[in-house]
């Protein structure tokens, strides 16, 4: 290994950083690329920082508690030991939210390490899930692992998206704080796709954002759970929206194919 590496980070990395602060740094010279049957090949252009599922970017302070994790990372017999899955799950009693997204996906990705999980830390890993001062990506880590694999993490995956889709502001948190907007969209696409059942009203809030991939999420999920009362939903949250906005503009779209569809049932009947 080289002395000095230039590694390229994100810019969301940069605004973490510190000068003057120790970093223990995952880098990698390969890069992807289609033009190659396994898709990898050597970077044309720079060394970066790695950025995946748990490792957004994998640019850790340098702690105790890393080195912990890392030294028994470095062996199967660590990997598979009781120790790094308690060190791991450590982490979600302490405010080191880097170390949770790492934890959250070790335990997201690593089956072996999933399967072995007690009923104890599986009510960890699921107060971590529905806890709304975690950041959102460890979150959405958890939540997409226990609706993929309920033996390993417990039946509680529902419960979660609901609370998400029934606690989360519409229109997102103030600024400054944690962006939500991939975990709101895994709620609703997991909702859809397994079939999970939504209360209405949790539903109808949605249609007050001014969010667009929001608004379309919850209109056909509505439409899909509740056609009876689609329509009543977007004329109440129409009373309640801009009439100048893009979201107004939506419902009006919405409710006029309600409309249409309602005639047209009405038709086939008589």
């Amino acid at each position: 290994m080289p002395e000095l590496i230039d590694a390229s980070v994100t810019t969301n990395a940069l605004k973490h950083a510190r000068i003057g602060e120790h970093y223990i740094v995952a880098y990698t010279t390969s890069s992807y690329d289609k033009q190659y049957p396994e898709g990898i090949t050597p970077s044309r252009k720079r060394t970066s920082v790695i950025s995946s599922s748990g490792l957004d970017p994998a640019m850790f302070v340098d702690s105790p508690e890393l080195r912990r994790i890392l030294d028994l990372a470095a062996t199967e017999r660590g990997r598979e030991s009781t120790k790094l899955r308690r060190l791991l799950l450590k982490t979600f009693s302490e405010d080191t939210p880097v170390l949770q997204r790492l934890a959250a996906g070790q335990f997201a990705l690593d089956t072996e390490m999933s399967a072995k999980l007690s009923s104890r830390e599986k009510s960890l890993l699921q107060a971590a899930a529905f806890n709304d001062q975690i950041n959102p990506t460890t979150r959405s880590l958890l939540i997409t692992a226990a609706v993929n694999r309920p033996n390993d993490f417990g039946t509680w995956a529902t419960g979660a998206i609901n609370k998400v889709l029934e606690n989360t502001p519409v229109d997102g948190y103030p600024t400054g704080t944690a962006d939500h907007t991939g975990l709101v969209l895994l709620a609703f696409t997991e909702a859809m796709d397994r079939g999970i059942e939504v209360p209405y009203q949790t539903l109808a809030r949605w249609l007050r954002s001014s969010h667009q991939l929001y608004l379309e999420r919850a209109s056909s999920l509505l439409q899909m759970r509740y056609p009876e009362r689609s329509r009543s939903a977007f004329e109440e949250a129409l009373g309640k929206t801009d009439p100048e906005s893009k979201a107004y503009r939506f419902l009006e779209g919405k409710l006029r194919d309600v409309k249409r569809q309602d005639v047209g049932t009405d038709a086939q009947k008589h």
